[in-house]
């Protein structure tokens, strides 16, 4: 049987993040396409991680700097290896190119991390960065070095296809647009989600480890939340998130403006179908937002800022509203909270976004013909990729004797 090796970054938790949905969507994809599923992770498990053996798939401890890798990669003898992040692939492709050299290399990049970092410097203040000074942005030489050293690059946003291609002259043959998907199950019981005078209060969900979610609170605090609380006194808003700080269930200032902060969402789908209206006040951000695709897909409208609809749709096509922070944000959510007739028009538009952009049939079709072509000649998809070939030679140098010269102090200081 054909095998795929995924090491990922940390263990699934599709409760917690939309990066945990995205990790069990190709999982699934694998197993479709009739691969053996192994998986392994440097991170510590959780209590709240996925089972993936209800998924047929066998799960490996690994470590950094470890040579235990090295067998275990060999024994596996995959025909693809998958780096959740590019973390990963720095840390690892050295060893996979070494010890299992015809091994198909993908990196899924989740989002372009230093997309993000650098829009946080700015509080996402232009939206779109200098490109002279973002070639100067030391994380994007690292991370786009990663999509280089990789066959594929499984990326999230069509927005970040631009920026590879235009900013950094990324090869296409070497990019796959691969969003996130919608759930089969949620499209089939569209018509029996309830509607606007079943649905009360607003809602907020994002994993407090995800920087641009703790941001969003922020500004909830400063400002945003309190004018609309002034005009829907009776509204609560309720605050979902996996990794939430005990801090801001006992001491927010939202506590005393009708704000409920609840901790993780074990069942994203019921919050969602019980509320009117999504919130996602983003000043910086990057790649999908999961959060935003979930609800349309629970017939939930939101309002959001331009970042979090970026890879979506754009503002005039939007499932509810998109709108920079201020006056008009605080509207928006007025209006679309209040307004009955904008309220259902908001989840048809919702659903048109779900079925034009983010059914996963064609998708899933593209990638499996994109690693079929691969695979068919790997070492003239390779040729044309001449400088992951120079930076995989190097890299591999120098990965190499750093990882030997950790793992021989790591030894004589026992």
């Amino acid at each position: 049987m054909k095998k795929v090796f995924i090491i990922g970054y940390v263990w699934p938790e599709p409760t917690a993040s939309a990066a945990g949905i995205r990790m069990l969507q190709l999982i699934r994809f694998f197993r479709e396409e009739g691969y053996e599923v192994q998986f392994g992770t440097p991170a510590q498990k959780p209590d709240t991680a996925f089972d993936l053996g209800k998924l047929g798939v066998t799960t490996h401890e690994i470590a950094v700097n470890d040579n235990n890798f090295d067998s275990l990669v060999s024994g596996i003898d995959p025909q693809i290896v998958l780096f959740d992040r590019f973390m990963m692939e720095e840390q690892f492709s050295w060893r996979v190119a070494e010890h299992v050299p015809n091994a198909l290399r993908i990196l899924d990049t989740e989002d372009l991390h230093f997309l993000r970092k650098f829009r946080q410097k700015s509080a996402g203040d232009p939206l779109d960065p200098d490109p002279a000074v973002l070639k100067r942005d030391a994380l994007a030489k690292r991370e786009i070095a990663a999509i280089y050293r990789c066959d594929l690059t499984l990326i999230i946003s069509e927005h970040e296809m631009e920026v590879l291609q235009s900013i950094f002259g990324v090869p296409a043959h070497i990019l796959v647009y691969h969003p996130l998907f919608a759930e089969d199950g949620l499209i089939q019981e569209r018509n029996e989600l309830p509607g606007y005078q079943h649905r009360a209060d607003i809602v907020f969900i994002g994993n407090f480890f995800h920087e641009p979610n703790a941001d969003a609170i922020k500004c909830l605090e400063e400002g945003v939340w309190e004018e609309i609380h002034r005009r829907l006194p009776g509204v609560k808003l309720h605050i979902y998130g996996a990794y939430m700080p005990e801090s801001l269930k006992t001491s927010s200032v939202l506590l005393k403006r009708n704000v409920v902060f609840h901790g993780r969402a074990e069942d994203v789908d019921a919050v969602m179908q019980q509320a009117r209206v999504c919130l996602v006040p983003l000043r910086f951000g990057a790649g999908l937002k999961g959060k935003l695709i979930r609800a349309m897909e629970n017939g939930l409208p939101s309002v959001t800022t331009p970042v979090g609809a970026e890879g979506i749709s754009d503002k005039t096509n939007w499932g509810g509203a998109v709108v920079p922070l201020g006056e008009d944000f605080t509207a928006a959510v007025i209006t679309l909270y209040t307004d009955k007739e904008s309220w259902i028009k908001a989840v048809e538009q919702g659903f048109r976004i779900i079925d034009h952009r983010f059914r996963r049939e064609s998708y899933e079709k593209t990638f499996a013909g994109r690693i079929n072509a691969c695979m068919l000649d790997l070492s003239f998809h390779r040729s044309g990729n001449f400088t992951g070939q120079m930076l995989m030679d190097q890299r591999n140098m120098a990965a190499r004797y750093l990882s030997k010269y950790i793992m021989a102090k790591n030894t004589n200081s026992r």
